[in-house]
């Protein structure tokens, strides 16, 4: 799996909307001052990918901004040699999760809400 791009809102220090694109093959830098936010980035990219949109455990939790009842949301765009996927979810208050997967050029998209 190669991550291509990860969009983060409402998550730790990201009250606004954050855009990491153009992630290319190999390695990729993130370089950011101390308290930036680039542990955060990486954790919510793994929550993104692997936890259920309906999860509510302390590492879900801890993603929320500090002081906030925001609900996180996280999407993150992959490929695999099977295509180009997208996965969008919203955790917490009311969770929601969307896929998209676009392979061989359309779009097919699944849904679920809570």
């Amino acid at each position: 799996m190669r991550i291509r791009s990860a969009e983060l809102l409402h998550v730790g220090p990201f009250r606004e909307r954050l855009n990491i694109d153009s992630l290319g093959d190999g390695i990729n830098v993130l370089a950011a001052a101390n308290e930036a936010g680039k542990s955060t980035l990486i954790k919510a990219i793994a929550r993104g990918l692997f936890d259920r949109h309906t999860c509510k455990d302390s590492e879900i939790k801890a993603l929320q901004p500090v002081g906030t009842e925001l609900s996180p949301r996280i999407s993150v765009v992959f490929e695999t040699k099977e295509g180009r996927y997208q996965v969008q979810k919203t955790f917490l208050n009311a969770p929601k999760c969307n896929s998209v997967s676009y392979t061989h050029l359309r779009a097919h998209e699944t849904r679920h809400d809570l």
